[in-house]
């Protein structure tokens, strides 16, 4: 009878777990599962994170409006604890990526309500326009009333308030 050497019978044991961990490799998940990880350290505040795994997201799968929206949402949460010359070049970020997830998908309430809550936040350097803002509220009115008036409503406020462009000019 012929006796395998000890290590063989280890390498045969341990074939199938390196096979799996191939078809697996976790240096390249799939759009899903890299949009996934992004909304749990979104969740967890780890915001650098967030970013790191919603932009590979949106690299494997460019077309996808919701991959946008949170990557645009990540940059946000980023921009609040930035410094005021990093607040620039995330909120062009943001507008950027919002603008896109409306694009790709036009019926997104949630992503023209974070656009228009963009553009009545953001200064009119960074695209902020309270006349955009309305434009997306009466967008959201056309494809869901309820929303529309709350959409509306919240322009009204804002303009009411005076803190249009408010956001980014005091460093928030």
């Amino acid at each position: 009878m012929h006796r395998r050497p000890r290590f063989l019978h280890l390498l045969l044991a341990l074939t199938p777990l390196c096979a799996c961990a191939v078809t697996h490799n976790h240096a390249s998940p799939s759009p899903a599962t890299a949009f996934a990880r992004g909304q749990v350290a979104l969740h967890a505040q780890q915001y650098a994170q967030a970013v790191a795994w919603f932009e590979r997201a949106v690299h494997l799968e460019a077309r996808n409006a919701a991959y946008h929206l949170w990557l645009g949402r990540a940059y946000g949460h980023q921009a609040r604890q930035a410094s005021a010359g990093e607040q620039f070049f995330l909120a062009r970020k943001v507008r950027r990526h919002l603008e896109q997830a409306v694009t790709l998908n036009p019926d997104s309430l949630a992503a023209r309500l974070d656009l228009m809550e963009y553009y009545l936040q953001a200064p009119s350097l960074l695209g902020g326009s309270p006349e955009k803002a309305h434009q997306q509220a009466a967008e959201i009115g056309n494809r869901d009333a309820q929303q529309g008036a709350l959409a509306r409503q919240r322009c009204q406020e804002v303009e009411t308030q005076g803190s249009w462009g408010a956001l980014t000019e005091v460093g928030q």
